[in-house]
């Protein structure tokens, strides 16, 4: 429940600090970008949480019940889980961009297969597109090609989860003058 999401999302703001030690010598300032697109996500899915906790106080506290009619207390229970989601739609716009700098990274650096950042480029872009045309785009939910949006996010995430947990990060290449002056 609610502490596994703490735990989550900790764990993701741990993963990309990790991630920005294994890429900053590469570019400091794509690191960066992705730490903070992360930390982003990580607030927006902490505040939104706080909505889903208000809907839950709201249905069994002792003093709700006393002050408010079981209509009211289910139309502001509503009201809270629909602000719950509306910040978890915020938080998936950042759980997209962080992947750009990710896949830009990996791309830049062969640490990883290089098809890995390009499905982590591609899927953060994919996720952008999602969550806008969610929010801007009446019934695109119904549209076919709305469930994979996201599927090359999901697909290099997963193979770079992976990758890291069986090989981990390659090593730095050397610079090119430093290997033709030896």
């Amino acid at each position: 429940g609610v502490a596994a999401f703490v735990v989550e999302q900790v764990a993701f703001l741990l993963l990309a600090l990790a991630l920005y030690r294994g890429f900053k010598d590469v570019n400091r300032t794509a690191a960066t970008l992705m730490v903070a697109f992360v930390a982003m996500a990580v607030a927006l899915a902490l505040a939104a949480l706080s909505h889903r906790l208000q809907a839950l106080s709201l249905l069994t506290d002792a003093d709700s019940a006393q002050l408010l009619s079981p209509e009211q207390r289910q139309y502001l229970a509503h009201a809270a889980l629909k602000a719950y989601r509306g910040g978890m739609q915020l938080a998936r716009m950042f759980w997209g961009l962080w992947l750009l700098p990710l896949g830009w990274l990996v791309l830049r650096s062969r640490r990883l297969p290089r098809v890995l950042g390009a499905l982590l480029a591609l899927g953060g872009l994919g996720y952008a597109l999602d969550v806008s045309a969610e929010l801007l785009v009446p019934g695109y939910a119904d549209w076919w090609i709305s469930g994979y949006m996201t599927l090359p996010a999901a697909l290099g995430e997963i193979g770079t989860c992976l990758w890291l947990l069986l090989f981990g990060l390659r090593a730095a290449r050397p610079a090119a003058s430093h290997s033709r002056a030896q």
